[in-house]
This record gives structure tokens, C-alpha cells and sequence, in this order.
């Protein structure tokens, strides 16, 4: 299965196949900063400036061969 990755730098990605993703064995990657996420930014610290959160989302299959997607965040977030 070969892999090829789509960056999403400088853009935001709004939708996405997930089902052709899996099957393509594909990958998307980009960064976000975690004060643009509603649901952390209440909770970083104050005066931390940009906490900048590398992802991946790769298109698998698990063990049974159905589809799936494995999601990884690297970066560090200042609480």
C-alpha cells in the first residue's frame, strides 16, 4: 500500500473522505494552534502565545481489514 501525505499548511481543511482515505492508505497532515480550538483555548495559560500542535490523520484498516483513522497530535500545550 503506498503512502503519500497532503499538507494542509496555510489552509484550513474543512471536509475530507474518510472511507477513500482509508482505502487509499493516505495520509493528511497539518498544524493548528490549540488557542484556535474552542474546547482547549479556555484552558491554556495566559500570556503563553502560540501553542502550535503538529497532526497527522492516516488512513488504515485495523486488524478485521475495515476501514479506520489514526489521528496523532505532537506539540506542547501550556496550561
Amino acid at each position: 500500500m503506498q503512502s503519500t501525505t497532503q499538507s494542509t499548511a496555510g489552509r484550513r481543511l474543512m471536509s475530507f473522505d474518510a472511507l477513500k482515505l482509508s482505502a487509499s492508505g493516505e495520509s493528511l497532515t497539518g498544524e493548528v494552534d490549540a488557542a484556535d480550538l474552542p474546547r482547549v483555548a479556555d484552558r491554556l495559560a495566559t500570556n503563553a502565545g502560540a501553542a502550535r500542535l503538529a497532526w497527522r490523520l492516516m488512513g488504515i484498516r485495523d486488524g478485521h481489514g475495515r476501514p479506520a483513522l489514526t489521528l496523532t497530535l505532537a506539540g506542547s500545550v501550556p496550561l
